[in-house]
């Protein structure tokens, strides 16, 4: 494994005030030792770790703000030091950076506009932000370590805007108008905009792929600063996929199997066409959770962390449900697994679940798990 910590930020009292708490697991917790023969998985309890890192939660006016997180360091490729840095940025758009392993922390340039609800990805060293529903014009910027134009100094972070996706001033098809599809079963009353972003992944390290839930998948080319469409289809995943060099495939939580972990190999797809197809491309796998869902609890959130080498920490948020009837709910909890993919895109793929943790949040909400 390539990175030593999965980060979780939570809902936390800091100082007397609201805020969030960065905690800092470590990976190898969530593993067996190298050559050992996994046993059945069970579910173990710890407490999360001391806070690395607190942070206020930032107000306007007279009500609470709001405050992003999101890590700058992608499917374990970036540097070591790099895996332990986390982007902060509150409802005006003042960023921060933080590293957790150092609990040091760099002021940055804000960004050209809030980003509500964002989505982030990492290719190569670049941190790119688009918000879930893009629709203004400033909606999609790139954070860059480099030398800013004109300047003698060191190196430096700083946003730069980004075109923003085509498919906000296209007329999608008049389903996707509605904000339905074919595959879906909605009620009448729920209209769900066509432009939100519904899974996005990094593609070869030079293309960002986001599908929406109507206007199909698009891709954004870094190299060229431009936007194409992929294909009228959704990527299968909900959320971020994450790619494995190593097994050469994607990998993330299935859209049509109940969030389960699962695999594609969204390179075959390209090669074969996307524009010609309105069909998702094919999962290759689809697995159980190694640990089933606690009795009376329901699932509210479900992140996938990639740890290097065809590992990964599937992360579970859930919810103590107290009355069915009335939907009366207590205290959250964590689950973590660390899992192992082996096989790869030529070969059967096979999941060895090592051990899974529940971590205990009270009345705190999850932000984030990274």
């Amino acid at each position: 494994m390539s990175r030593r910590f999965v980060h979780m930020v939570i809902s936390n009292a800091v100082g007397g005030r609201a805020g969030f708490t960065l905690h800092s697991i470590a990976a190898s917790t969530l593993f067996h030792p190298p050559k050992a023969t996994p046993a059945a998985t069970t579910m173990e309890d710890a407490e999360l770790p001391t806070p690395a890192m607190s942070f206020y939660l930032p107000w306007l006016g007279s009500q609470p703000g709001w405050m992003e997180f999101m890590p700058l360091a992608g499917g374990g490729v970036s540097t070591s030091q790099m895996n332990d840095y986390v982007v902060g940025a509150d409802h005006r758009g003042h960023t921060v950076l933080c590293d957790a392993a150092a609990r040091a922390v760099l002021a940055m340039p804000a960004l050209h506009a809030p980003k509500a609800f964002p989505v982030s990805l990492v290719a190569g060293d670049t941190l790119y932000v688009m918000s879930r529903n893009p629709q203004d014009p400033e909606c999609f910027e790139a954070l860059v370590h480099g030398y800013r134009p004109g300047s003698i100094g060191p190196r430096d972070f700083g946003w730069y805007p980004l075109p923003p996706p085509v498919f906000v001033h296209e007329d999608p098809p008049a389903a996707a108008a509605a904000g339905l599809e074919e595959e879906d079963d909605y009620d009448d009353c729920q209209v769900v905009e066509p432009c939100v972003v519904d899974a996005y992944a990094v593609f070869d390290d030079a293309h960002l792929w986001y599908s929406t839930h109507g206007a199909g998948t698009h891709c954004f080319d870094i190299a060229k600063n431009m936007w194409s469409m992929v294909g009228e289809w959704k990527l299968p995943f909900r959320g971020r996929a994450v790619h494995d060099a190593g097994l050469g495939l994607w990998f993330g939580f299935s859209s049509d199997h109940d969030d389960r972990f699962c695999a594609c190999d969204l390179a075959a797809a390209a090669a074969a066409g996307g524009r010609r197809t309105k069909s998702k491309p094919p999962l290759r796998k689809v697995w159980e959770d190694a640990v089933a869902a606690p009795q009376d609890c329901e699932l509210i959130g479900s992140y996938l962390v990639p740890l290097g080498s065809g590992s990964f920490c599937i992360a579970r948020i859930f919810q103590h449900v107290l009355d069915q009837e009335w939907h009366i709910t207590g205290d959250s909890f964590g689950v973590l697994t660390g899992v192992e993919v082996v096989g790869g895109a030529a070969a059967g793929l096979d999941m060895i679940p090592h051990k899974s943790v529940r971590y205990g949040l009270a009345n705190s909400y999850v932000k984030n798990v990274f």
